[in-house]
């Protein structure tokens, strides 16, 4: 199962590179000029050589047979239109564009096809087909490189300088040489790279003597980022169909995609002296003679953080996933699942020198017909292991998961080695050895403490007994709760054990329990009385829910307990005459099928408390209240509520009938957004929504906003206008209030609070704000909130600043 991945603008700021870097910030120079090709020039090279600095040529649609175009410094070379309906084609006549050097040159929206270049003369002559890049700053967007050949660098090659390449792609170039050649689709030597939402597909690397390398990319000492990327059907003859890392090349390889790409090693990645890193990245089918997917060698050191490795091969040779030689590589949170050998090492093949830590790691269902099912350790090869779950894996030789030979060595720590497919968990040659510590090593066909695991059973925490997985068949190594033993409270090591995280289980504490103790939720309710509590397994359970005053209801966890209504009625949930407190907890309540509501309250209702569920679906609306009910959502993170996508054409989220001012307290709930705007606009009636949480229920994230509050008859007017509203440059607040303390107060849409504009005893008739800070700065265009506090009485006004 391959994860969903982080998007990459977060992590760029992590590795401490700014998103707003990944193109150039140019200013344009004073008096600069736009030259139209071919209106104007009849040429793209004619419009070229008539720019000056801060000059933008743009060129309209159609096909340009020019090359060895020479971009000055300074200058903008741009297609009129996304995606690029200009084409720059070389015939194979030279390359087609080159920067010599200079800084703030742009290329964008253009096709460059079939640059090629001889296999002769000094390194810089024989780089990029397409486009290439010497010393020079360069920013690259919305650009085509197709069909161009060079000796390195087909598509584009570079050395020295700052290059950025954003939403380009790179298809079928060519780098190809008698002897070495390198770089396909983009080749870098000592420069910067930020390389974002690219593709790099069917480019290779080719050459008739000497094996070339770097089918999609070849990156040699280059610093900097390669992200949101996409390496699919690329090909080398020797390292990498995807990208060769060499030479002390630090970048940084984050929320890329490596498919189907093919190489004599390092099917997708290739690593030579490297010292780059690897994030969040997936590795799919990709196929070599070793290291189906990486190669890890020659003095690199490299880390793979958050990777998914799946039915990546190596074939004829070793390492369906990762091949490790003299280097250092450390692997976490990674899953490897499905990888092949035709030889030793499923997930891993450990060479001589190969030193490797794995952890919280999940190596599931590799194989490898000589050994090794999951790892095979040759040599001096060394691995330790922490918090992995080794399952599922076959060798019918040697070690369905774990096979050392000569002096290798694995040690093992706090993970579980369980239900291979086939063979004994371990096996040993030569002087090799595995050692392990608080591990589970169970259910393995061949023997579980047998061979060179023999006597470590019952000692050092380590047991020989069933880790209870959620659904081991469908490969769902996941843990049951609460009684698994890889549980920290559950093992005399007081840790957790293995990579999985609980998935599946029942609620601590219920009385009740459905399925266990009745199968469906309605039954267990109907033999109930107060003060039970109905625990809700794992698991769907399509029925309404009539809530009975004074009994509980606890889910596992709205990830894992869904109650769908699949049958007609209008609410998921209904509460009639609920006076005694009852919780409704830990259910993703789903009604986007047939019912109106999630949940109903009536019948003076004033006891239901929502607690930790998520809420989604009503065709009408999320919660109803009627007029004489009260219910409680949320009100600390612990208990916060997702309530959200309720309502068809108009979104609500709440109707609150009860116009009492404390008829539905709902802070600390998560409502889909953080703008609170939006979620103002899916209430009806009287809603203490604000401070709300973020997503995760991790935050308090508003001032204590009432979203409409309730008339307070009898105790004159209360209330504040704003003119103009919306406003540019400032606005009157009206104010209309008693006598005594009061306080106006700005917020933003996030609640944060980013001016007082009154708090005393005399509040003034009318305030004017200028949409500035306390100390004059403008704030920026957009929605605010006003709030008039007196005593125990409060109002709220959105305004609007314009640009």
């Amino acid at each position: 199962m391959i994860r969903s991945r982080t998007p990459w603008s977060a992590l760029l700021r992590r590795l401490g590179i700014p998103v707003a870097t990944v193109l150039l910030s140019i200013p344009g120079a004073p008096g600069a000029a736009t030259l139209d090709v071919p209106s104007t020039f009849p040429t793209i090279a004619s419009g070229l050589a008539a720019a000056a600095a801060g000059d933008t040529v743009l060129v309209a649609c159609g096909t340009y047979s020019e090359h060895d175009l020479v971009i000055p410094d300074g200058v903008t070379l741009r297609g009129e239109s996304s995606p690029p309906c200009v084409t720059i084609d070389a015939g194979f006549a030279g390359r087609v564009l080159d920067c010599p050097g200079g800084a703030g040159i742009r290329i964008e929206s253009l096709r460059v096809t079939n640059g090629a270049l001889p296999d002769a003369g000094d390194f810089i002559e024989r780089v990029g087909g397409g486009l290439r890049c010497n010393s020079a700053r360069v920013a690259v967007r919305d650009c085509v490189f197709e069909a161009n050949a060079a000796t390195y660098g087909a598509g584009l090659g570079a050395r020295g300088g700052d290059v950025r390449l954003v939403d380009c792609t790179f298809t079928a170039n060519v780098a190809s040489a008698y002897n070495w050649a390198s770089g396909g689709g983009i080749y870098g030597r000592d420069l910067n790279w930020n390389v974002g939402n690219c593709r790099f597909e069917f480019n290779s690397a080719t050459s008739d003597s000497v094996p070339a390398d770097g089918g999609g990319a070849f990156l040699d000492h280059c610093t900097g980022a390669i992200y949101d990327c996409e390496f699919e059907g690329n090909t080398a003859l020797a390292g990498a169909g995807g990208v060769y890392s060499f030479a002390g090349d630090a970048t940084s390889i984050v929320g890329c995609t490596f498919t189907d790409n093919t190489a004599g090693a390092g099917g997708a990645i290739y690593g030579e002296t490297s010292r780059a890193s690897v994030a969040d990245c997936v590795f799919q089918g990709n196929v070599a003679a070793n290291g189906g997917a990486a190669f890890v060698a020659k003095f690199s050191s490299v880390t793979y953080s958050g990777c998914e490795f799946s039915g990546n091969q190596a074939t004829p040779y070793a390492g369906g996933a990762v091949e490790c030689w003299q280097s250092v590589a450390t692997f976490r949170a990674c899953r490897f699942v499905g990888n092949s050998a035709a030889l030793t090492g499923g997930a891993f093949n450990l060479n001589q020198g190969a030193n490797v830590t794995i952890e919280d790691s999940l190596l599931g269902d590799n194989a490898a017909v000589a050994g090794g099912g999951a790892i095979s350790a040759r040599w001096t090869g060394t691995a330790a292991l922490a918090r992995c779950s080794i399952v599922g894996n076959a060798a019918p030789a040697n070690g369905a998961a774990l096979d050392v030979d000569n002096t290798a060595s694995l040690d093992v720590t706090d993970s579980i080695i369980a239900s291979q497919a086939g063979g004994a968990a371990a096996t040993c040659a030569g002087v090799g050895s595995v050692e392990v510590r608080c591990t589970i090593v169970w259910d393995n066909p061949g023997g579980n403490f047998v061979g060179c695991l023999a006597g470590q059973g019952g000692s050092l925490g380590n047991l020989e007994v069933d880790p209870l997985f959620c659904d081991p068949g469908a490969g769902e190594w996941t843990l049951r709760f609460p009684d698994s033993p890889a549980l920290a409270a559950n093992n005399g090591c007081a840790s957790d054990l293995g990579s999985e995280p609980i998935g599946c289980g029942c609620p601590v504490g219920a009385t009740i329990l459905v399925p266990g103790d009745y199968s469906t939720i309605a039954a267990a309710l109907a033999a109930a009385v107060p003060g039970d509590v109905v625990g809700v397994c794992d698991g769907e359970y399509p029925e309404a829910l009539n809530v009975v005053p004074g009994v509980h209801v606890v889910g596992f966890g709205p990830e894992f307990t869904h109650v769908v209504q699949r049958i007609g009625g209008e609410q998921l949930v209904s509460a009639n005459a609920v006076v005694d407190s009852t919780v409704i907890q830990g259910l993703d309540l789903d009604a986007r099928f047939l019912a109106n509501w999630v949940v109903r309250a009536d019948a003076g209702s004033v006891g239901l408390h929502l607690a930790g569920n998520r809420m989604h679906g009503g065709a009408v609306g999320g919660i109803r209240n009627s007029s004489d009910s009260r219910v409680t959502i949320g009100t600390t993170l612990a208990r916060a509520n997702d309530i959200f996508d309720n309502g068809l054409a108009i979104p609500l989220n709440v109707r609150n009938l009860n116009v009492a001012a404390d008829s539905l307290p709902a802070t600390l709930n998560w409502w889909g957004s953080t703008q609170y705007d939006q979620i103002l606009s899916t209430f009806e009636g009287p809603v203490a929504s604000c401070p709300i949480t973020n997503q995760s229920h991790s935050d308090s994230l508003c001032a204590p906003l009432i979203a409409l509050d309730a008339p307070a008859p009898g105790r004159g007017s209360f209330s504040l206008n704003a003119f103009p509203n919306p406003f540019r440059s400032g606005t009157r607040i009206r104010l209309s209030l008693g006598p005594g303390a009061a306080r106006l107060v700005v917020y933003d849409v996030a609640g944060r609070r980013v001016r007082t504009l009154f708090e005393g005893p005399d509040p003034p008739s009318a305030v004017r704000w200028a949409g500035d800070t306390a100390d004059g700065a403008p704030l920026p265009p957009g929605v605010y909130f006003l709030r008039l506090e007196a005593g125990d009485r409060s109002t709220v006004e959105k305004v609007v600043r314009l640009r």
